[in-house]
């Protein structure tokens, strides 16, 4: 008999309705993939607070460290901050003007987006 594996997805991003929508869509296609041997749980930060730390506040970094929770949508500045500095060279003001730009530049062809 084959086990399941779950995993807890936290959304530590904003806007949180893009990256939970996102999310769920990406559960949906793991579940049908593996034939429901990979379940992921995705939280917000307000669901995952409520459900699991009686709805105090917590650290992001030490749940993700203590296995706690196995997958996030985060900053990239608390990555360079917990993390290694080199995570600050992908942050979004150093790369591009702003969101729009940097959709063009990730979603589409670099050469017309200039």
């Amino acid at each position: 008999m084959t086990s399941t594996q779950k995993i807890r997805w936290l959304i530590y991003h904003e806007p949180i309705d893009l990256f939970l929508r996102t999310a769920n869509a990406f559960t949906n296609e793991i579940r049908e993939a593996t034939n429901g041997r990979i379940d992921i749980e995705v939280y917000t930060i307000s669901e995952y607070s409520k459900k699991f730390k009686d709805g105090v506040y917590f650290d992001l970094m030490a749940l993700i460290n203590s296995g706690e929770v196995q997958m996030s949508q985060l900053y990239v500045a608390k990555l360079g901050q917990q993390a290694a500095l080199d995570f600050f060279a992908l942050e979004l003001p150093f790369l591009f003007k702003n969101h729009d730009h940097a959709a063009r530049v990730l979603e589409g062809n670099i050469d017309k987006t200039f």
